[in-house]
């Protein structure tokens, strides 16, 4: 298993603060601050947890100060990834009034992505001892999916695909779309000259195939998918189809640690894919790019990896772990996971 950190890139992150000061900021400034607060004098602040959580964006809130407040000292106490307690200190900031305009910006980061951590640690607790892990999807905040799912990666998940650019999925819409054209049987030729160019390509990329039913499950094994993604099946049905996929097909995960066998990841400063986000060379299944091509030459020997999707909550997690999936798709942990509970209170100098 590939453990290089994930990375935080920092044009990104910039444009990600700018923007986000602006928006409360605007043209006038903090016009409560500005009025009430002696332009020359001196502030400390302390961030603290107020519940207990799995930490995620401090590099993120000291940059929002440092670009806020000119000349601000910052410390961060606690790095990403650590458990948090009540009362547990993350970052102390010390400057100027401005300070107080940026704690929102700050805060905001800050609980959004300890939230999304948070909520991926207790999945993935949850599927301790077994062979799946737990993944992230697409349904993400615009503009911040790279940084959400940093966080996940912080909470002891792994990433799917970035975005539509770096793998391949082929959903009921595309088989729809392609059976619109003509009957079943050119739609599977259809899909099969797709697949086959793919494998051609210069730059490969994972397939992976949705299946839903029995037939949609045969035509995966068909065209030798390296993930069969199984939406919205009870554990029975993961079972049965699990079973059946493993006679067809020998599985890519055998040598893969259990889950839990992860551990939450800090943050490392460094470029991402294209320059255009927080991870460096980090793709939809966490490897580098030259490790990416060797596990795709290999799984283009037959090999398949299994995914549960589709209504996985912490109270059912455990249960489509045990079916014997290998990886299990959960998007709540961006979509649904709550702000954790954090504050910043001023202290003496």
């Amino acid at each position: 298993m590939n453990k290089k950190k994930p990375r935080l890139n920092p044009k990104y992150i910039s444009a990600l603060i700018r923007s986000a000061l602006r928006e409360d900021l605007g043209r006038a400034g903090d016009i409560t601050t500005s009025g009430l607060v002696p332009k020359n004098q001196t502030l400390t602040a302390v961030i603290q947890a107020k519940e207990k959580g799995i930490l995620c964006g401090a590099a993120v809130a000291r940059e929002v100060f440092r670009r806020a407040c000119p000349g601000a000292r910052v410390r961060i106490l606690t790095p990403d990834g650590s458990p948090l307690k009540p009362g547990r200190e993350i970052l102390r900031v010390t400057g100027s009034r401005e300070i107080l305009s940026a704690e929102r910006t700050a805060l905001n980061f800050l609980q959004r992505l300890s939230g999304i951590a948070t909520l991926t640690s207790a999945f993935v607790k949850k599927a301790a001892g077994t062979r799946a892990h737990i993944y992230d999807t697409r349904k993400t905040t615009p503009a911040l999916r790279a940084l959400e799912k940093y966080a996940v990666r912080c909470g002891g998940g792994r990433n799917h695909r970035m975005g539509l650019y770096d793998s391949v999925m082929i959903k009921d819409n595309h088989i729809q779309a392609l059976e619109r054209k003509g009957s079943s049987g050119s739609a599977l030729r259809a899909l099969q000259n797709f697949v086959a160019r793919r494998r051609k390509a210069a730059s490969p990329a994972k397939i992976t195939m949705e299946a839903k039913n029995a037939s949609e499950i045969g035509m995966a094994l068909a065209l030798k998918a390296d993930v069969i993604l199984l939406d919205n099946m009870s554990p029975r049905g993961l079972r049965k189809a699990v079973r059946r996929i493993r006679a067809a097909a020998p599985s890519a995960a055998l040598d893969t640690p259990l889950c839990g066998s992860n551990r939450p990841l800090p943050p490392a400063r460094g470029r991402g894919p294209g320059g255009a986000g927080p991870f460096a060379e980090l793709k939809d299944d966490g490897s580098t790019s030259g490790a990416r091509r060797g596990a795709a030459a290999s799984l283009r020997k037959g090999r398949v990896e299994i995914e549960a999707s589709g209504s996985v909550s912490l109270k059912n997690v455990r249960r489509v772990a045990e079916t014997g999936v290998d990886r299990i798709s959960v998007g709540a942990l961006t979509h649904s996971a709550p702000a954790l509970d954090l504050s910043l209170n001023l202290i003496e100098q």
